[in-house]
């Protein structure tokens, strides 16, 4: 188990008690890896958040950036931050699998998105995934968080990207989703090719 004790919004219920720190928290980071996998793990807690805020944190059970090839992420429970599985990639990033994980109270269950033109992700299996509940990362009127169970995109959607090969299927998306969804899956234009 990975947990975060203390971080989240004010008023929010942390295991330790009141939630005093309010920054972003990861509980795997990894920079331009290869052949990583995941699988059996929890992580908890990272940024527990509460309806009306989030007073600033987020946080991320994994974060990844630069290049990366050969993940594969498989049965594991993530749960109470803002982004779950968060690939910012970077080159040619390929061969990554997510599959049959449970994600909850969260803004995004899994992100892939470039920050950088000119880049390539190829060869995504995402499936089996069990993603709910994200109406704890509303904000309202504001909309700050837009939630969405799985997200693809590009760099500024400038269609200077390259994304193939992505194939999700068979995950099971519900609970409470909110007031600031925009999709279960939401695939930015000018990315898929």
């Amino acid at each position: 188990v990975i947990m975060a004790t203390s971080t989240g919004d004010s008023g929010a219920a942390c295991p330790s008690g009141s939630c005093t720190y309010h920054d972003d928290s990861n509980g795997i980071e990894s920079d331009n890896s290869n052949y990583l996998t995941v699988e059996g793990l929890t992580i908890e807690d990272m940024y527990v958040a509460v309806n009306g805020g989030p007073d600033g944190g987020g946080g991320a059970c994994m974060w990844g950036h630069g290049t990366s090839t050969n993940w594969t992420i498989t049965g594991n429970t993530f749960h109470d931050m803002s982004w779950c599985v968060n690939l910012q990639y970077e080159g040619t990033s390929s061969n990554i699998t997510v599959s049959n994980n449970q994600i909850y109270n969260i803004d995004h269950g899994i992100a892939f998105g470039s920050g950088h033109s000119g880049t390539t992700l190829e060869n995504v299996n995402v499936y089996g995934n069990n993603i709910h509940d994200y109406a704890n990362w509303d904000t309202g009127a504001a909309d700050v968080w837009h939630h969405d169970g799985i997200h693809i995109w590009g760099y500024n959607d400038d269609g200077s990207d390259t994304v193939t090969g992505v194939n999700i299927y068979n995950n099971k998306f519900g609970g409470c989703i909110g007031q600031n969804p925009t999709a279960h899956v939401f695939i930015d234009r000018k990315s898929v090719v």
